[in-house]
């Protein structure tokens, strides 16, 4: 058995879907998607956490400062949205969708992730 987190709170064929979420998000970004949160312990998840990391110097050129991480109104807020309802249209889930910088990612670094992407290779 492996020792890969399980997608357990995310059915067929929403988890395709995701994975190709996840591809779009990647070209959208330059960093990968990973699955994060309740969908990898629980069968019945809130909502499915999805979440991109960039190095602080990434998210400041392209998403604004650190200081906007969260905040109604700013750059950061208006791709949290946009990408959280394109990832409910193509999987069927409410999606958390969320851009950390370093230092949050980091906050988390113990939490399992799944890699997604329709390459197969989860990590």
């Amino acid at each position: 058995m492996s020792d890969k987190p399980r997608p357990w709170g995310v059915g067929m064929p929403a988890w395709l879907y995701l994975h190709q979420f996840g591809d779009l998000c990647e070209d959208a970004f330059g960093s990968p998607a990973f699955l994060v949160g309740s969908a990898l312990a629980t069968k019945q998840p809130r909502d499915i956490d999805v979440v991109v990391q960039m190095t602080d110097s990434e998210f400041m050129e392209r998403i604004g400062p650190a200081a906007d991480f969260g905040k109604p109104g700013t750059r950061w807020a208006a791709l949290t949205m946009a990408f959280a309802e394109l990832g409910r249209k193509m999987t069927g889930c409410s999606i958390d969708f969320k851009v950390q910088f370093a230092a949050v990612w980091m906050t988390y670094a113990d939490e399992p992730r799944l890699l997604l992407s329709t390459d197969g290779g989860d990590v």
